[in-house]
C-alpha cells in the first residue's frame, strides 16, 4: 500500500494518521515478544512514541525536521579539534561561553565581532562585581555606536 503525503496541514494530518496507522497495525499484528525482552520493550517504546510524533500537528511551531538545530551546532562540531589543545572541561566551557555570546548577538540582529570587542572591553573594566553593571551589557540594551 502506497500514501502520498499531499501538501498542506489537513492533507499532511490524513496522511500521517494513515501511516501511524499501518506502522502500530504491522507492530501489533507481527511483532509478539514479552514485553520484558529487548524486542518487546522497543516495540512498545514505539507505540508510545506516537503521541509524540503526531505533536507537530498539534502544535504549529514544531519543526518536521531538526535541520535547524544541527546548522546551529555545525560551527561548533567543525571547531572542535582546534579547542582540543585546552582541557576537556576548560575548552568545553570556554566553548559554550563563546558560542552563547556569538550565538545571542546574531539572534538580537548585532554584529558578532562588534559585540564580542564591546563587551570583553567593558568587562575588563569592572573591578567589583556588580548585576546591575551588566545589564547594559544584554544584547537588548547594549550600544555600539560608540
Amino acid at each position: 500500500m502506497k500514501i502520498y503525503l499531499v501538501c498542506g496541514k489537513t492533507d499532511l494530518r490524513k496522511g500521517i494518521d494513515g501511516l501511524a496507522a499501518l506502522v502500530t497495525e504491522a507492530l501489533i499484528a507481527s511483532v509478539t515478544a514479552s514485553a520484558k525482552s529487548a524486542l518487546g520493550r522497543a516495540k512498545n517504546y514505539a507505540l508510545g512514541q506516537e503521541k509524540n510524533i503526531l505533536n507537530i500537528f498539534e502544535k504549529g511551531y514544531f519543526e518536521l525536521s531538526n535541520n535547524s538545530a544541527e546548522r546551529a551546532v555545525k560551527e561548533s562540531v567543525m571547531g572542535r579539534k582546534n579547542w582540543l589543545f585546552l582541557s576537556t572541561f576548560e575548552g568545553a566551557r570556554a566553548n559554550a561561553v563563546a558560542l552563547s555570546l556569538i550565538y545571542t548577538a546574531k539572534l538580537n540582529q548585532l554584529d558578532p565581532e562588534k559585540y564580542l570587542r564591546k563587551v570583553l572591553t567593558e568587562i575588563t573594566n569592572i573591578e567589583v562585581f556588580d548585576p546591575e553593571r551588566f545589564r547594559h551589557l544584554l544584547p537588548w540594551n547594549i550600544d555600539l555606536t560608540s
